[in-house]
């Protein structure tokens, strides 16, 4: 039971309350007594499963061996109560060995017919044929045993206001949540006849590490995976030939001293930057850091990073105002570049053309040092326009996948045939883009904007969005849109 239910609190709850073992089942989880067996049984030649000796037998063996215990029955002198607890226990090999002596020998006596059968010690889902051969018959992942039940709570369950989530995500992810970190029991007794315990985690199949998918949502992470170590590892090769050639080249490396400025990027590009940047800190650096424990579900780490500063829910609302953020961020961009005349040129000019594909074969070729040109620039690089692209790419699958699991249930009420496994979909191209996010921008992002050539520690292009002219035609010599 969950609970001396006639005993409630002002607060509407029971006042002893006691948690029932989770399950799974179906893709859910239920409350549940899993329930333990252990009994002697007999297989019979040519059937499948057991059968159960009558009750009758097992008890007057017992009876006949307690009024005689030297005579009658000795081997289950053999059997002894470990724990104290008032109870014998049959735990050992030796008491397992006894007990099926015993009761072979009380069939042989009473001729029970026992031709093509051979008795067994079942305890929970292994059958003993002797302590030291046994086999284990398969059973659900929710059964301690597949010859006993496991009943869900329908009665007598604990009101609305005891249960589980009722506090919020902190009931489950927090480093003290009893719904990973509860002891359920997983045999009665061991050898010692203590009961053994394991976490309801572990029952759960929660590992502490991510889930594995299989089907639409399998395949969406496979693709994030391949996508991301194919990705940064070109981002990486070629940052360090970047770094190559201007230790090779130190001239490259030079500050200008420079007093005149050209104005690069408008009051609207940079408050366009200073929003996403604003999102981007409350979604990856700040709740993304936190709500990454999400996806080790079990993993003890991982509860004390959800659980860090307000826990999981205050995340979860810092989180959604990022999001929030990063919509209006993106709605502003789209309006700019429809109505504003130089964001109808910006964006012309981001778009990927022959020329990019140039310019970076020919860095590469300066890189790798074949040919001792390099490349001349109009008013984005490729670099930059890559930059660009994956943003677009990024908030399109972060918003997309993150509005689907915000409003899951409206989603579901508007397109009912929206499944759980497109959901886990969702949820995994949400992860993984935000990895990869990272990575770029803690990577790729930070290293050709602040700590390429002359900009080390720090370009502050973002705030003013101004460039020395010498800078500015040594990088963009074939930019006709500044004069």
């Amino acid at each position: 039971h969950y609970g001396e239910l006639e005993l409630f609190t002002a607060a509407d709850k029971p006042t002893d309350i006691t948690k029932p073992t989770l399950f799974r089942y179906k893709g859910k989880i239920y409350p549940g007594n899993v329930v333990h067996s252990s009994w002697i049984g007999f297989i019979e030649e040519g059937k499948p499963g057991l059968n159960q000796l009558f009750m009758k037998d097992f008890y007057q063996m017992w009876v006949q061996h307690n009024n005689n215990p030297i005579i009658k029955f000795h081997e289950l002198n053999d059997i002894i109560d470990d724990n104290g607890d008032g109870i014998i226990e049959v735990n050992k090999p030796n008491e397992i060995d006894a007990l099926l002596a015993a009761t072979n020998k009380y069939l042989s006596d009473t001729n029970f017919p026992m031709n093509g059968k051979r008795l067994v010690w079942v305890y929970d889902n292994k059958i003993y044929y002797s302590s030291k051969e046994y086999r284990k018959f398969a059973k659900e992942d929710y059964e301690a045993t597949p010859f006993a039940s496991v009943y869900k709570f329908s009665h007598d369950v604990a009101p609305a206001k005891a249960a589980l989530g009722i506090n919020g995500c902190r009931d489950c992810h927090s480093k003290n949540s009893s719904f990973f970190y509860a002891k359920v029991l997983q045999l009665p007794f061991d050898e010692h006849a203590e009961p053994v315990w394991m976490l309801q985690s572990q029952f759960l199949k929660y590992t502490g590490t991510p889930p594995k998918y299989v089907g639409i949502a399998g395949s969406v992470a496979s693709f994030f995976d391949w996508l991301t170590v194919v990705v940064m590892i070109l981002l990486i090769g070629h940052i360090l030939m970047d770094i190559s050639i201007r230790f090779g080249k130190r001239s490259l490396n030079k500050k200008t001293t420079a007093t005149v400025w050209v104005q690069r990027f408008n009051i609207h590009f940079r408050a366009q930057h200073l929003m996403l940047l604003s999102s981007v800190l409350l979604l990856l650096f700040l709740s993304g850091i936190f709500l990454w424990g999400l996806r080790y579900p079990g993993a003890k780490w991982a509860s004390a990073l959800t659980s860090a500063f307000g826990g999981i829910d205050f995340w979860r609302i810092i989180h959604r105002i990022g999001g929030a953020g990063l919509i209006m961020t993106c709605l502003y961009h789209i309006f700019y570049s429809i109505l504003h005349e130089e964001g109808r040129r910006d964006f012309i000019l981001m778009l990927p053309r022959k020329y990019d594909f140039t310019t970076l074969w020919q860095n590469i070729k300066y890189f790798l040092r074949f040919s001792k040109e390099a490349p001349k620039f109009g008013r984005f690089t490729y670099f930059e326009k890559f930059d660009y692209w994956a943003v677009f790419w990024g908030s399109a699958i972060m918003i997309g996948t993150g509005l689907a699991m915000w409003f899951h249930d409206i989603l579901k009420l508007i397109f009912p045939s929206v499944s759980m496994e497109l959901l886990n979909a969702f949820k995994e191209a949400h992860a993984h883009e935000a990895l990869l996010a990272f990575l770029a921008i803690v990577i790729w992002h930070i290293y050709n904007v602040h700590f390429r050539g002359n900009r080390f520690p720090i370009s502050w292009l973002w705030v003013h969005g101004k460039m020395t002219k010498d800078d500015y035609d040594l990088e963009h010599p074939l930019d006709d849109t500044i004069k």
